[in-house]
């Protein structure tokens, strides 16, 4: 017998564990390919704040728009939801947008938690092929996440009384259609820095996407399997750029 014959099945082994620890190395990649996803991560160097005079949103924004390459001004934010804890700093935030790459449609998710499980602070960036939901963002102006950022800083959580507060903050472009009254919770407008209480406000669906803020007070305990939250006061902020047509009644 050929002594080359009795190798054989040991090569067969050996080829095949390597190419197991080649896939466990490259997974990321190798998933990446099998869905069409494609991942980025920026390295957040220390805590991110939201403090109403911080400007750590749009400096992060600039960032996830250098290391994943994409047509800032084709982006459009479909969603954005964040959790700030009393002294100021983000526990997590995620937002979803689309843009244009190399000129293609992409949907892209960027999600932070301060607390994630490996230990490392980052934000991570996932990008998949897709188009914009019509005729949601061709019907309208889009908002621009940066825009939509910027104005989120410029909230003055001190004139709002809840700067010691946990606070949650969403928004998202399926809402902001029809009218807001004050009752349930409270509205604004804010122009610049400056928020001014509205009793009503009714929004022109034509117009530049409205994207309402909302922002809820949270009131959280500790229990022994983590930390339960729950609302005690909402509250409406509409940016002054997208409430372009609509009729608005002061708060006297």
């Amino acid at each position: 017998m050929d002594p080359s014959e009795n190798k054989r099945p040991e090569i067969a082994v050996i080829l095949i564990f390597l190419i197991i620890i080649t896939a466990f190395i490259f997974r990321g990649a190798l998933w990446s390919l099998a869905t069409g996803n494609v991942h980025y991560f920026v390295p957040v160097e220390d805590k991110i704040y939201l403090s109403g005079n911080s400007s750590d949103l749009t400096d992060y924004w600039a960032k996830i728009t250098k290391e994943a390459g994409f047509e800032e001004s084709s982006a459009a934010i479909e969603s954005f939801s964040l959790h700030k804890n009393p002294d100021g700093t983000i526990e997590s935030l995620f937002m979803f947008f689309y843009a244009l790459k190399n000129g293609k449609d992409y949907r892209y998710s960027v999600s932070y938690n301060a607390g994630e499980a490996s230990g490392q602070n980052r934000i991570t960036i996932y990008s998949r092929e897709g188009k914009p939901p019509m005729p949601k963002f061709t019907t309208r102006q889009s908002y621009s996440p940066a825009d939509f950022l910027r104005e989120t800083e410029k909230i003055n959580l001190t004139d709002l009384g809840c700067q010691n507060n946990t606070v949650s903050i969403r928004a998202d472009s399926n809402h902001g259609g029809g009218s807001y009254v004050s009752g349930n919770y409270r509205i604004f407008l804010q122009e610049n820095d400056t928020l001014i209480p509205l009793e009503r406000i009714s929004l022109n669906n034509d117009c530049l996407t409205p994207f309402p803020i909302m922002i809820s007070l949270m009131h959280c305990s500790e229990f022994s399997k983590g930390t339960s939250c729950s609302s005690f006061e909402n509250l409406v902020i509409f940016p002054e750029k997208c409430t372009a047509g609509a009729e608005i009644s002061y708060l006297t």
